[in-house]
């Protein structure tokens, strides 16, 4: 009896939080991390996607939902973003109810990837009271996607030994995929330049905002600079659009030495490369140009008056058929395909929630992990100007791009107390 007793204090230690500071215990912090780490490095790292879905369901969407009850902090629903993003939901949900006949999808699978939303924004925001906790679990990832960069560049460059020729590689081997055992493989080059994009904010940040001795600073920038050698050549230009101007705002946003240093060097490499590489940029820029995204807008301006009020529902496909065949299910916009399918109301919500984000994050920008927080979001605010084609889907890459840097603004508070780790991130 004594034994049993003994257990339940030490359970109750592990697992019981502190609610006048909200700080999660031992035990749920580290249930939230490790489930966390296996939502971002399993897409690397996990080949079958069904037990991919399970681990993230049973080590971070079900802790979520059994702490949020047991433990709730409520301080974390009282704020604007959640507000906004509620809102968003809701015309989710009720437009999924008016119009079932539209999509092959359900309103309760609407209705469950709301849930599932929402339970992945409180775990990352519960753990964003964690500042050195929830940037370890971010290193880690992002170290496990720097060695997976490298490893593909050498395996598809160095053991396939496919040619370093601009035309080769831009027609036949785009970077997606590590292509051994299913392992590292993001279906296609856009997603993988958005996915390891990602990473290289991660890392930047970790160098820029309390810079390491130098032997870290080597690894870093290592890890950097493999990590753009595979963003550049999957040849997504959204990707490499986003990855800069979110990389700019962070330098920005953390002034310092270090961070003159990169944005100097950074710029005289970009120009280096312009000037080495410009019968490429050319081809891609002249050339190439919108990928024929244009004319895929401009369908959708024409379809406007059609749907510009209620949308066409949740799940619904914006099909285009270019004149010379082909066609296309969705407006390579997020904010376009959000609104065809939400209407005003829908668009509206998720235009004011990402302003709410915003307007926090810089109001908290003191706060190390609010700087980060915004030029993630940034990144996926570009991402989804040309490339993403959803974020209400299980739990996937976008959920890393988008609704991660979400959860990590929404989590954050001003730092009325001494938390335990406030002081490093």
């Amino acid at each position: 009896m004594e034994l049993f007793h003994s257990a339940r204090r030490l359970t109750s230690r592990v697992f019981s939080s502190d609610t006048r500071h909200r700080v999660l215990a031992p035990g749920w912090l580290a249930v939230l991390s490790l489930g966390l780490f296996i939502q971002i490095a399993g897409i690397l790292l996990i080949a079958d996607g069904s037990s991919y879905s399970t681990q993230v369901h049973l080590f971070l969407l079900l802790p979520s939902l059994v702490l949020l009850f047991i433990r709730p902090n409520f301080q974390l629903w009282k704020q604007p973003a959640v507000l906004a993003l509620a809102g968003l939901l809701a015309c989710l949900i009720l437009n999924a109810l008016w119009r079932a006949e539209v999509s092959d999808k359900s309103s309760g699978y609407w209705l469950k990837i709301a849930l599932f939303v929402m339970l992945y924004i409180h775990a990352v925001g519960r753990l964003t009271s964690h500042p050195r906790t929830l940037i370890t679990v971010l290193t880690l990832s992002a170290t496990v996607a720097a060695v997976f960069a490298w490893m593909t560049v050498i395996h598809q460059f160095g053991i396939k030994a496919i040619p370093l020729d601009y035309a080769t590689i831009r027609e036949d081997a785009r970077l997606y995929t590590l292509d051994w055992y299913g392992l590292g493989d993001l279906k296609y080059p856009v997603i993988a330049g958005l996915f390891y994009g990602f990473f290289v904010i991660i890392l930047s940040q970790r160098l820029v905002a309390a810079p390491p001795r130098a032997w870290r600073s080597a690894l870093i920038l290592l890890g950097i600079a493999g990590l753009c050698i595979y963003v550049l050549l999957t040849f997504s230009r959204g990707a490499w659009i986003s990855t800069l101007v979110a990389g700019l705002c962070l330098l920005l946003l953390f002034p310092g030495r270090i961070s003159r240093t990169l944005l100097i060097s950074g710029a005289f490499l970009l120009l280096g490369m312009l000037a080495m590489f410009w019968p490429e940029v050319r081809n891609e820029w002249l050339v190439r140009g919108a990928s024929r995204r244009d004319l895929i807008w401009l369908s959708w301006l024409a379809r406007l008056p059609d749907f510009w009020l209620w949308g066409a529902g949740p799940g619904a496909p914006f099909e285009f058929t270019y004149p010379w065949g082909g066609s296309v299910k969705h407006a390579h916009s997020l904010y376009l395909q959000l609104w065809y399918q939400l209407g005003l109301p829908g668009i509206t919500l998720f235009i004011l929630f990402l302003g709410c984000l915003l307007e926090k994050g810089w109001r908290l920008r003191q706060q190390p992990l609010a700087r980060l927080g915004l030029a993630l979001l940034i990144l996926a605010m570009m991402a989804m100007l040309t490339d993403v084609h959803s974020i209400f889907l299980r739990p996937n890459h976008y959920w890393v791009i988008f609704w991660l840097p979400v959860g990590i603004l929404i989590g954050l508070r001003p730092p009325l107390t001494t938390d335990p780790q406030q002081g490093n991130s």
